[in-house]
């Protein structure tokens, strides 16, 4: 499995890199589909989840190989770093929930465009800044629920709010997937990555993102998210960055991607 080595601290860190291949062609694929065609896609994963919850990655974290204060920022270097070495040329950033915290710090790499899906920006916590917000006793449960039995937290949330939404549209089998890929996450990186991004308020960043960005920003969020409510992220950063498109499913969850049926 490739990894690649953080400019931070020196920690491997995995990722998935796939090329199409020319020869023999792909099996059914899409019409006006090419092998080559630009620009390429890079994914950052949703938190607590890994690379597995795209078909195809490009970057993950989820392990605990780094040592010492880890911040946004420092993602967002390993991002950097890992696509300078990757190369792959013109790319769209696709993230989702946390990954798109990364994307703002690591924005000066793509000149095509940013796909965020269920944003957790600017902060998923409520405040006299952020009043429409979560409680910091929801994702204080959370994690609580995730010390004492990660699986279980899967089973009896992913239906609802935090996962897929109102309207039900996952299989026990879909359930039993996500409960393997959580139960492989590192218990101690869920817990520091969730106090990242319930700690650090991006609102600023996100300004200058807007600012300077090259390429559009395409929103995508569940009308039912519990964990990080429209207007407490897509409907702020509209706000912020008054260009940004939104595409808002209405009885989608915080596990947009899954649910809905996004293709």
């Amino acid at each position: 499995m490739p990894r690649f080595t953080s400019p931070f601290d020196g920690a491997k860190l995995f990722y998935r890199d796939f090329v199409p291949a020319k020869n023999p062609p792909p099996f059914n694929i899409a019409d006006g589909a090419e092998a080559d065609r630009k620009p390429a896609l890079v994914f950052l994963h949703q938190w607590p989840l890994s690379s597995r919850m795209y078909d195809p990655l490009l970057s993950d974290w989820s392990g605990p190989e780094h040592k010492g204060d880890i911040d946004y920022s420092v993602l967002a270097r390993d991002v950097i770093s890992l696509v300078e070495q990757i190369q792959p040329g013109p790319f769209v950033f696709i993230a989702a929930s946390m990954g798109t915290g990364e994307t703002v710090l690591a924005h000066g790499l793509s000149e095509y465009g940013y796909i965020w899906i269920s944003t957790s920006l600017p902060l998923p916590v409520a405040s006299p800044e952020f009043p429409d917000g979560p409680p910091r006793e929801l994702w204080d449960h959370v994690l609580s629920s995730l010390r004492s039995h990660r699986s279980q937290f899967v089973s009896n949330n992913f239906r609802g709010p935090l996962g897929v939404g109102v309207s039900g549209n996952v299989t026990d089998k879909d359930i039993e997937i996500f409960e393997r890929i959580f139960d492989a996450a590192d218990a101690l990186a869920i817990e520091r990555a969730a106090r990242i991004f319930t700690s650090e308020d991006l609102t600023g960043e996100l300004v200058e993102f807007g600012k300077t960005r090259s390429g559009e920003l395409l929103l995508i969020h569940g009308g039912a998210d519990g964990g990080v409510p429209l207007a407490a992220s897509a409907h702020r950063i509209q706000k912020l960055i008054p260009d940004a498109r939104l595409t808002v499913y209405d009885d989608g969850g915080h596990g947009e991607y899954f649910g809905s049926g996004i293709d």
